[in-house]
């Protein structure tokens, strides 16, 4: 008869006998004494007691409920004898490193990798794979099917996380041995102090209720979708600065942009070229240039900070990022200096008119066109909006500015059909202005009751853009009969009719003049029958 003696080994309550107890002390007491002076000594021992515990739980067997001394030199062989282990702590402690063999691999979630909750990565270290191919494969299902978010908390909710040094050992599939628990540990202490998400293997009593454990659990949910959501944003954030950068790259060069439709490009015309109708020609390189330098400095800088944060990279030298900064305030403080500069070329505005008489043949109506000279091509040119319309056109390797005039229709007051043409252009000074304004060339053309109106007129490096506008206002007696053809749609503004019809809707259609403006020709039409 022997006498029994129950412990408690790592959380687990055991009866030993005498002997082996004694043996078991003894073996304790020398790990205990080899790792006093080993930052994370605690961790050490609850590591190595939880893992003895589990190997005397597995000799257990029906029929045998006490733990003798045959079973004690077992375990103590399994794990290790502290002679073996070596006494130069000085020396760099090698990473763990995947064995080639599956052998007492479990699946965990690994902490000390994890960007979410440490699946992806205790996937890696279960098939021996990088966590980044498997990262990628679970965002490549989310896109592709959607099914990568729900496989990702099923993972999440089912898998262990690996927070004892001896779980992580039996993640990589390794032998949970003294000296792997006493490397992993130290591992975990690199400068004495445990590391973050790092937990003893001793079994706790209780680790939170079950209510607090589930609003843990949908916190952790809730912060997934969010940094999910996050990553969608950066990545179309990167995107959509490579494609600006393109844009900006294309405009300059040629004045396209593959990605943009044809209302936000120049038409092949440079962008140098278009900044140089609105500035003066010193003034077109130093813009351009400020433009870009405006442009692209955020937007490179915006590209790297999401990619900085995505993949983890270190802070840059602050020199370089102070010194991009100064030079984007500088471009910005000159391109301000020289848009007042700018400004003062329209302080004064000069304006010139001309009147043309219209003859009405009688028993005619008045077809009123725009003429074909360019109405065709301006279907084919880019345009843009800057108070009126603008369309950059080159013509014999020249650039040119097309502008819209606008196109009133009124009752005479004089009962005289005519044309009135008023030109504007705005300058530094009155004369300037004045001489802006004379320069404008536009004509109307009359052939018989066929009215042509020019549906631009054409300003070159020559006379460039100084604000200059063209109103054209046909003036019609009363009863005078005028057909709007649809070529006029966008010329037309604030005609005056009794339909109260915007103008642009007024084409092609037969009107007749009064005194409260155009009015529809009314049709003849059968007597209604009455009852």
């Amino acid at each position: 008869m022997k006498k029994s003696i129950k412990i408690n080994l790592g959380g687990l309550v055991l009866h030993v006998d005498d002997d082996a107890y004694d043996l078991l002390r003894h073996y304790l007491d020398q790990l205990q004494s080899r790792f006093s002076q080993v930052p994370g000594e605690p961790e050490i021992l609850n590591d190595i007691e939880t893992r003895m515990s589990e190997l005397f739980q597995e000799k257990l067997v029906p029929g045998k409920e006490v733990i003798n001394l045959e079973d004690v030199r077992e375990i103590i062989g399994i794990m290790g004898e502290p002679e073996e282990i070596g006494e130069d702590e000085s020396e760099e402690i090698p990473p763990v490193q995947p064995p080639f063999s599956h052998r007492g691999r479990r699946m965990f979630r690994d902490p000390s990798n994890q960007k979410i909750a440490g699946v992806c990565s205790g996937l890696a270290a279960y098939f021996r794979l990088d966590p980044v191919f498997i990262r990628i494969l679970f965002i490549a299902f989310t896109l592709a099917y959607g099914a990568g978010i729900l496989v990702y908390l099923v993972l999440w909710a089912a898998t262990p996380e690996a927070r004892t040094a001896a779980e992580k050992l039996e993640m990589y599939g390794e032998p949970v041995t003294v000296e792997n628990i006493e490397r992993q540990v130290r591992q975990e202490y690199p400068d004495g102090r445990p590391a973050s998400g790092y937990a003893s293997s001793a079994r706790p009593g209780n680790r939170g209720t079950l209510i607090g454990n589930l609003v843990k659990a949908m916190v952790r949910i809730i912060m997934v979708f969010f940094k999910l959501i996050g990553m969608i944003i950066a990545v179309s954030l990167i995107f959509a600065g490579i494609v600006m950068l393109g844009a900006i790259l294309g405009l300059m060069i040629n004045g396209k942009a593959w990605f943009l439709n044809s209302d936000f490009n120049l038409g092949g015309i440079g962008l140098g070229d278009a900044i140089g109708f609105f500035v003066s020609p010193g003034s077109a390189t130093v813009a351009l240039i400020g433009l870009i330098i405006l442009i692209v400095v955020p937007l490179i800088g915006l590209i790297y900070g999401v990619v900085r944060v995505i993949f983890h990279l270190k802070t840059p030298d602050r020199s370089g990022i102070f010194s991009l900064s100064g030079i984007w305030a500088i471009t910005l403080m000159v391109l301000i200096i020289m848009g007042v500069n700018e400004g003062g070329r329209y302080a004064r505005q000069g304006r010139t008119t001309v009147d043309q008489t219209l003859g009405v043949p009688q028993n005619k109506k008045i077809i009123i066109k725009a003429s074909n000279n360019h109405a065709a091509q301006l279907d084919r040119i880019a345009e843009f909006n800057l108070h009126n319309k603008f369309w950059l056109d080159r013509r014999n390797d020249t650039v040119c500015l097309l502008i819209q005039p606008t196109v009133r229709i009124e009752y005479s007051q004089d009962s005289l059909a005519g044309i009135h043409i008023r030109k504007t252009a705005r300058g530094s000074r009155y004369q300037d202005a004045q001489q802006y304004a004379e320069q404008i060339d536009y004509t109307i053309n009359q052939l018989d009751s066929v009215l042509s109106i020019d549906p631009v007129y054409r300003l070159t490096r020559h006379n460039r853009y100084h604000a200059q506008e063209v109103e054209v206002t046909i003036s019609l007696p009363a009863g005078t009969v005028v057909y709007l053809d649809p070529s006029l749609r966008k010329l037309l503004y604030a005609v005056e009719n009794t339909e109260d019809t915007w103008s642009g809707d007024l084409v092609g259609q037969e009107w007749i003049m009064t005194p409260d403006g155009l009015a529809p020709v009314l049709q003849n039409k059968p007597a209604e029958k009455l009852d």
